[in-house]
């Protein structure tokens, strides 16, 4: 499962911008626009299924070197077929993620951990993937949304019916939020994949919830903006500096989660 989620995180962004390739180029030749050649991700890598390559020389991984944490300490950091160093963020997320999930199973219950399990797992895909691309698939939405639902069935975290009105409420809350700081600054505040995003978070932590996930999910943001500011700006903030907002919203649903 760990290693899987190092395939997400690679994977979908290729995925994505695959995608976008073959729309604009579907587009094009629907209006008959002359173009150059519009080059996009390999074919191997644009499915989630499927074997593993190195990304450097694209020679097949053997199974065996998938093995979570252990692949990647037998190897040495070091791929086996070109001999180049494999990034350190593999193992890490390996590593942690596992450590995590055991942790959540000694602490929780089993349906509550395993829940906390999935939901982190989404969540750690969906923050990677907004921050490389500024985008929110919405698969990865619409499934975190529904398997609130459903572990919110019997009530695990809370009543399907706070589940499912807060889904419906979250979701009207910040496109009418959206709508009105469009109305004033004529631009949009966050995107589409932002609502969707919270109403899956509320399934999840309920209606009653819902002001807590976006006051804790602005803290983090502007926590964020600040630290961006003072790291890559010298000291000096951007008014029309852009960040993804998807980590802020996941981690403030993970923290009215487990709370």
């Amino acid at each position: 499962m760990a290693t899987f989620l190092n395939v997400l995180l690679y994977r979908m962004p290729v995925i994505m911008e695959h995608d976008i390739v073959e729309n604009v180029k579907f587009y094009l030749k629907e209006k008959k626009i002359a173009h150059d050649p519009i080059e996009c991700g390999a074919d191997k890598y644009n499915t989630l299924m499927g074997r593993s390559y190195c990304t450097t020389c694209g020679t097949m991984i053997p199974f065996y070197y998938n093995i979570p944490v252990l692949g990647w300490l037998l190897l040495r950091g070091k791929s086996g077929c070109c001999k180049q160093p494999i990034p350190i963020r593999y193992f890490l997320v390996e590593f942690l993620f596992s450590a995590f999930a055991c942790a959540a199973f000694a602490m929780f219950g089993f349906y509550q951990a395993l829940g906390i399990v999935f939901f982190s797992y989404l969540a750690i895909a969906i923050s990677d993937i907004d921050i490389k691309t500024k985008m929110i698939p919405d698969e990865y939405t619409y499934l975190l949304l529904w398997l609130g639902v459903i572990f919110n069935y019997n009530g695990t975290y809370t009543s399907l019916e706070s589940s499912v009105s807060g889904v419906i409420i979250a979701y009207s809350f910040l496109y009418v939020i959206n709508y009105l700081y469009c109305c004033i600054r004529k631009t949009d505040g966050m995107g589409g994949g932002d609502f969707k995003l919270l109403a899956a978070i509320v399934a999840w932590t309920g209606l009653t919830s819902t002001l807590n996930v976006v006051a804790l999910s602005c803290l983090f943001g502007i926590l964020t903006f600040v630290f961006k500011g003072l790291i890559a700006k010298g000291y000096k903030l951007e008014k029309e500096s852009e960040i993804p907002f998807a980590p802020a919203l996941l981690l403030a649903g993970f923290t009215c989660l487990v709370i």
